[in-house]
């Protein structure tokens, strides 16, 4: 894989991830057929995948963004010892690393769970891959303006699906998939739920994560969720 190929890759990759709207099932569906051209070694994919990436205009500002964004990141490190170890490009360890990060996200319906599930799993890849990730962990670990708007929404009272649909004027698919990402980070929980599954994911344990939620299930934020919007009411552990 050529250098140039592999920074199209990750921009695209972290463009995706950082969508807040719904892509339009059509362009959705190219994406993911891409995902499985990459895997079976098209040479034509990246390139077609910047091609569908820059007609959304979105994308393409994030892509833009990705990009310059690791450009410099990589310039910082010597990309020369990274992604062009010789004449051909990026070494061939380096790009199979890079396409096991790309086909699973590429081939999701949620794009950025996709992302947040690859991150969790990967261990050593190659240094090169080092500045990409560390970008695209910053793009899932920092919540989008959708999701803080819908977990302020339940900060002021618990709602369900359908409140949140009407109150944010979002459609009921969307509003879903934010809570079940929001449910999985531990932000959000039904009402219904125990003391101890309001306040475990503050340690890093997220009890019935993976239950479906109902939409006519009230929700409501967890102590974790309170939390991350209220980030001057916490230890200061330089002070303890």
């Amino acid at each position: 894989m050529k250098a140039t190929d592999a920074l199209t890759l990750e921009a695209c990759l972290i463009a995706l991830a950082k969508l807040e709207t719904e892509l339009p099932i059509e362009l959705h569906q190219q994406v993911q057929a891409l995902g499985q051209a990459l895997e079976a070694h098209d040479p034509n994919a990246v390139s077609q995948l910047r091609e569908l990436v820059t007609q959304h205009p979105d994308l393409h500002q994030h892509y833009d963004m990705a990009r310059l964004t690791l450009q410099e990141q990589y310039r910082s490190q010597e990309r020369a010892k990274g992604w062009q170890p010789g004449p051909h490009g990026a070494s061939s360890t380096a790009a199979l690393a890079l396409e096991q990060v790309a086909v699973p996200i590429l081939s999701a319906d949620d794009f950025r769970s996709a992302a947040q599930r690859v991150l969790r799993g990967q261990g050593g890849h190659q240094p090169e891959l080092q500045p990409f990730l560390r970008s695209l962990q910053r793009t899932v670990a920092t919540l989008d303006p959708l999701s803080v708007l819908l977990m302020k929404e339940l900060e002021r009272r618990p709602a369900t699906l359908e409140n949140l649909s009407y109150g944010l004027n979002l459609g009921l698919d969307q509003v879903r998939k934010l809570c079940n990402r929001l449910r999985t980070s531990g932000y959000v929980s039904p009402l219904t739920s125990g003391f101890l599954t309001m306040v475990l994911p503050l340690v890093g344990i997220y009890p019935h994560k993976s239950a479906p939620l109902d939409d006519q299930t009230f929700l409501t934020l967890t102590a974790k969720g309170y939390f991350k919007l209220n980030p001057v009411i916490e230890f200061h552990r330089d002070q303890a």
